[in-house]
């Protein structure tokens, strides 16, 4: 049995969540391969919907200060044993390399706190194991070159392979050999087969919980929302609003929205991410236009042949979108502060193929495929 360590953002993101999903997928045929990952109670249901995952339930974490810090201290040194148990750790998702910065005295403290903490725990997950690999995530945002320096560095001495979503991400670190890129995993994921609906699916997300630079903007964003989809139902079109995270903030956005468009008497249907990805997989899959607030929106909607409207909130989306060739000026861009931001209608947006893309994103498992097929085979 080959024993591998998952070490990935699990807040029921349905983004997040499925790049899990699509690392348990490839390899749930392999009797061989037990993945250990460490979650909440919550995700007990993916050991009844796989096989190949060992799931290390995380006790709650509360009480005084005393016991919180005491709990955390025990979690944490199960997970090293773990990950010192394990033959290979896999980093897999998307933002995993971010600087935190800014903000008062007692903020930045704090921040260089955690920095120091998830580089000592990220050195030792790079260092125990016999293999290590990260999977499907982007560089950034980042600000220090002594950020970038240390990276250099546990990527360089310490990992397997490195595989980024972007081109600039791998750029960054293009003088080592380990690192690459390949397009992002969850264009890979298998999308329901279905026939197109008149529908429009928006994923909505809170530009409050996304940095002080769009919090100015949520009001225009929102009514951006209201006005497309106005439009859209006086073409007969019906619209679903889309959750992808409660924890970050997309449940409530939903429901204000959805109220100011009740106010208008516009109905659209709620969707709300809980553990049910092949539901709202299907819900893209059988629409016929995408309004992707979310990154992930944007790369899932693409897959499934929708017509896309991407918003871009951060740098990340940008980057991915310009390795596609995709055509920028057709996007709402929430990093441009002059007035043409939401000038866009979803009506204008058109289908771009990424067949390829779909083929290529399979290059992210590359290095650990052939990781696991020479370690299989040498056991037996």
């Amino acid at each position: 049995m080959v024993d591998i360590y998952v070490d990935c953002y699990l807040e029921h993101n349905l983004g997040d969540d499925l790049f899990l999903l699509a690392l348990l997928d490839r390899y749930k045929d392999n009797a061989d391969i037990l993945f250990h990952v460490w979650a909440d109670s919550s995700y007990r249901y993916l050991q009844s919907r796989y096989s190949n995952i060992h799931l290390h339930e995380l006790p709650n974490v509360s009480g005084s200060l005393l016991q919180r810090q005491a709990t955390r201290r025990k979690i944490m040194h199960q997970k090293m044993a773990s990950v010192a148990h394990a033959d290979a750790a896999v980093q897999i998702g998307g933002s995993i390399f971010m600087e935190w910065h800014g903000g008062n005295v007692r903020k930045r403290l704090r921040d260089y706190r955690y920095w120091l903490n998830w580089k000592k725990w990220t050195t030792y997950l790079y260092v125990t194991p016999s293999a290590s690999f990260v999977i499907g995530s982007n560089f950034g945002p980042w600000k220090t070159k002594n950020f970038k320096r240390v990276m250099h560095r546990l990527f360089g001495r310490y990992c397997t392979d490195v595989c980024f979503r972007d081109q600039y991400s791998a750029g960054l670190f293009s003088d080592l050999r380990n690192v690459r890129w390949a397009p992002d995993v969850l264009f890979g994921v298998t999308m329901p087969h279905t026939d197109k609906r008149r529908q429009v699916f928006v994923s909505v997300i809170d530009l409050n919980r996304k940095g002080e630079g769009l919090v100015s903007k949520q009001t225009a964003y929102q009514a951006w929302l209201v006005k497309q989809i106005q439009l859209m139902a006086e073409q007969g079109y019906e619209t679903v609003l889309c959750s992808f995270c409660e924890y970050e903030g997309d449940s409530q956005a939903v429901a204000d929205l959805s109220e100011q468009l009740r106010s208008l008497g516009i109905g659209a249907r709620e969707l709300y991410y809980a553990g049910n990805d092949q539901e709202i997989l299907s819900e893209i899959a059988a629409s016929e236009y995408v309004i992707a607030s979310r990154f992930h929106a944007t790369i899932l909607g693409l897959a499934a042949g929708c017509k896309v409207l991407p918003v871009l909130y951060s740098d990340k989306t940008r980057h991915v979108l310009e390795d596609l060739d995709y055509p920028m000026d057709t996007c709402v861009d929430l990093l441009d502060d002059s007035d043409v931001a939401f000038t866009h209608d979803v009506a204008s947006s058109s289908v771009f193929p990424v067949t390829q893309t779909i083929y290529e994103s399979n290059q992210q498992f590359e290095a650990l495929d052939a990781w696991l097929n020479q370690t299989i085979s040498r056991e037996y």
